[in-house]
């Protein structure tokens, strides 16, 4: 069974997000990230669980923006079973309507993941250095 539960625990996103394996694939740089801001805006969905925890930032009514935060050791199954946990919480508890999920090219295994999950591609940003992927409620999982 996945374990996924909604967490206001900043300490423990953190942790997770600082790991070595996760934090290359948040953003560049080395300094500490802090996820604080995230954890207390209470329209955001901060979800923990079996190897990760995602992060569902609120962008209007029933819209959001996610991330998904996996260890390397929790790759894979696992890690789809976790994906596929958190989308099932936010969906069924929460507001959601539809998910977004902004991924940079230079992490093609993420997208991989994302399109495994039942997201769709939407092409580029406007930057074109990303891939914009949704997922719906009514073809969600």
């Amino acid at each position: 069974m996945t374990l996924a539960f909604r967490t206001t625990s900043a300490y423990l996103l953190d942790i997770i997000a600082n790991h070595p394996d996760v934090r290359p694939t948040i953003q560049p740089g080395k300094y500490r990230l802090e996820s604080d801001r995230i954890v207390n805006d209470p329209r955001n969905v901060c979800i923990a669980g079996t190897g990760g925890a995602a992060l569902f930032m609120w962008e209007a009514p029933g819209d959001y923006t996610g991330h998904i935060m996996l260890l390397r050791s929790t790759r894979g199954s696992q890690g789809l079973a976790f994906g596929k946990a958190a989308l099932a919480l936010l969906f069924d508890r929460y507001d959601a309507l539809i998910v977004r999920a902004v991924i940079s090219k230079a992490l093609p295994a993420a997208a991989m993941y994302v399109r495994r999950l039942g997201f769709l591609s939407k092409g580029d940003s406007l930057s074109g250095s990303e891939q914009v992927f949704h997922m719906e409620k009514s073809n969600g999982l």
